[in-house]
């Protein structure tokens, strides 16, 4: 009978979650949304995005290495390969990203084409090891003329002429 008497004790004294929470002074719409908050962050996938290489009104703006149009259909700009931050470019293997286009040197040239997987919008990177492009998210995989190499991806991704200066200082791309 005691041992009964004291498992109805404490019974009496568990509290419900909302009721522990209202307790605390937090609601469970306010917890929900701590939570919710810190599953989010901890969940997402993060783009790599070295530098914001979008300039305004999509003409000048020397000072950050390009100049011309980088979005629309009329895409016609020209990388500075002098510039800090696209200099890595002149090294075979290297890539950098300008507004929403993946440049990268092959060894054998450069290759321009859309930075974001046509399977879900992740960017893409470029491995020198085996020249082709790849998604870090699904891993779908593209070659140096866009097409699919590997799924889930079905779409290829849009590619952009690039002519490289005689004095191999700057590249110019267009759609």
């Amino acid at each position: 009978i005691n041992q009964s008497n004291q498992n109805e004790s404490i019974k009496n004294e568990e509290l419900s979650r909302g009721q522990f929470l209202k307790q605390m002074g937090l609601s469970t719409k306010a917890l929900m949304a701590f939570y919710c908050m810190g599953a989010i962050s901890a969940c997402s996938t993060e783009d790599p995005e070295p530098i914001d290489n979008t300039p305004d009104g999509n003409t000048g703006n020397e000072e950050k290495g390009f100049t011309g149009t980088t979005t629309g259909s009329s895409i016609n700009f020209t990388v500075d390969l002098t510039h800090k931050d696209f200099s890595k470019l002149k090294t075979d293997g290297e890539y950098a990203y300008v507004a929403d286009i993946i440049i990268a040197n092959t060894g054998n040239g450069f290759v321009a084409l859309s930075k974001k997987c046509t399977h879900q919008g992740t960017t893409i990177e470029y491995r020198s090891g085996s020249k082709d492009f790849r998604c870090p998210n699904h891993g779908s995989e593209f070659s140096q003329d866009g097409s699919v190499t590997k799924s889930p991806a079905s779409s290829p991704l849009t590619t952009f002429t690039t002519t490289l200066s005689a004095d191999s200082n700057s590249l110019t791309v267009k759609a």
